[in-house]
């Protein structure tokens, strides 16, 4: 027989593994790029000659980073918010919510800049985007517990 399922919500991770999960997803970043940069130096840079590869996405780069970007921190902000209005548990998890969702949305422009500097094979504008959405998850991600000194 299955339990049924309890209504209760999952308390937040302690912020140590938390600030763990959100360096990781920078790190994941920053290692898809090292890979780029290795294989766009290595076997994939265009040799002379060879006509450039078309670019399929670097048009659209620009627009979604900028999109992601403004969703990330519309979110943080109103998320932020409601957490301040909470108290206890609940206040741990949305902050731990209010960092962690736009470090996702900002992780996926970042990376789908990589890919648009991978697939053309020049940094610009995918790399230029993945590094300013790089800054921004460095940006926000919380050194210090601001509920410490509440427990």
């Amino acid at each position: 027989m299955i339990p049924p399922i309890a209504n209760t919500p999952v308390p937040a991770p302690p912020f140590a593994q938390q600030r763990i999960l959100f360096f990781a997803l920078v790190l994941g970043v920053v290692a898809m790029a090292g890979v780029i940069a290795f294989l766009t130096n290595e076997a994939g840079a265009a040799q002379p000659g060879e006509p450039p590869p078309e670019d399929l996405l670097g048009p659209y780069v620009v627009p979604v980073a900028a999109a992601l970007a403004a969703a990330a921190f519309v979110v943080r902000g109103f998320l932020h918010g409601k957490a301040d209005a909470a108290a206890g548990e609940a206040r741990r998890r949305l902050r731990f919510r209010a960092t962690f969702l736009p470090l996702a949305l900002l992780e996926g422009g970042a990376l789908f800049g990589l890919v648009a500097w991978l697939q053309a094979r020049k940094e610009q504008p995918g790399l230029i985007a993945a590094l300013v959405l790089l800054a921004g998850m460095l940006a926000i991600i919380p050194l210090q517990d601001r509920d410490e000194a509440a427990r």
